[in-house]
């Protein structure tokens, strides 16, 4: 138990290393890493998330997280990176309609995370980037009205979703963003919004949009593509979020002396 523990506070130390923000979202939007000056913009109500509170996110009412552009130069262009949070998003009215749960870019170079409402319990997701007109993955479905941690990640030739640290889907399509743009979790379809009629022609204007309401919770952003063993660390840390990755890993029990001849 004591070397599960000291393997797990190492795979997150290593994370930690390229950690570029982090969001506990439990009172407030500050970043909680050593940059603590990345603050988010968007919601002002908190309530019961996963780890701790969670920000409350009502597109309808026009309220979602943004992340700085400051926040997320390092990862502009066709950098690697890796984007995690955890949501928990309300049943949509109704079936047939779509739902941006993640969009980052503008018209020159953008990534999309969107979900498809088959049915009002839940949702199939697929990404969109600006070389692509969307990569489905049929079995990545979210369960509207439970917590689900959702990662991306993007490398020089490829790109990778998770949903509970199971990979979804995984393409030879890398993302390559535009300079200067926030990244929005939860925005509403606006067609007067740059970002809304990249995803307007995407899905070719035959959906209905529904607003992301619900909860995010622990966002965290890497500038490089997680392992394995980081990956699985960030999600087994369950109630620490990713909190545990402003500490050092215990050094290991060192080895008892020889026993004398």
């Amino acid at each position: 138990m004591v070397l599960r523990a000291l393997l797990l506070l190492a795979s997150l130390s290593a994370a930690s290393a390229s950690l570029r923000v982090h969001y506990e979202l439990d009172s407030g939007l500050q970043d909680f890493t050593a940059n603590a000056s990345f603050t988010a913009a968007g919601p002002t109500v908190f309530g019961t998330g996963q780890v701790a509170n969670a920000a409350f996110v009502n597109g309808s009412a026009n309220v979602f997280l943004a992340v700085p552009n400051a926040a997320i130069t390092s990862i502009e262009g066709t950098a690697p990176r890796t984007i995690a949070a955890w949501v928990y998003i309300n049943a949509p009215d109704a079936a047939g309609s779509v739902t941006d749960l993640l969009v980052y870019g503008g018209p020159s170079g953008y990534f999309q995370l969107t979900l498809v409402n088959q049915a009002t319990n839940e949702a199939v997701m697929f990404f969109s980037t600006s070389t692509s007109d969307g990569e489905l993955a049929s079995d990545a479905s979210i369960t509207y009205g439970a917590w689900s941690h959702v990662m991306v990640t993007s490398g020089s030739d490829s790109t990778s979703v998770y949903v509970n640290n199971v990979l979804k889907v995984s393409s030879t399509i890398a993302i390559d963003t535009e300079a200067g743009s926030t990244l929005d979790i939860g925005r509403p379809f606006d067609s007067a919004n740059t970002k809304s009629a990249l995803e307007n022609a995407i899905v070719g204007g035959g959906f209905t949009h529904n607003p992301f309401v619900g909860f995010v919770d622990e966002v965290g952003v890497w500038d490089h593509v997680l392992e394995d063993f980081e990956r699985a660390a960030v999600y087994a840390a369950g109630a620490a979020g990713l909190t545990l990755q402003t500490q050092s890993p215990a050094a290991p029990p060192s080895a008892p002396p020889p026993s004398p001849p």
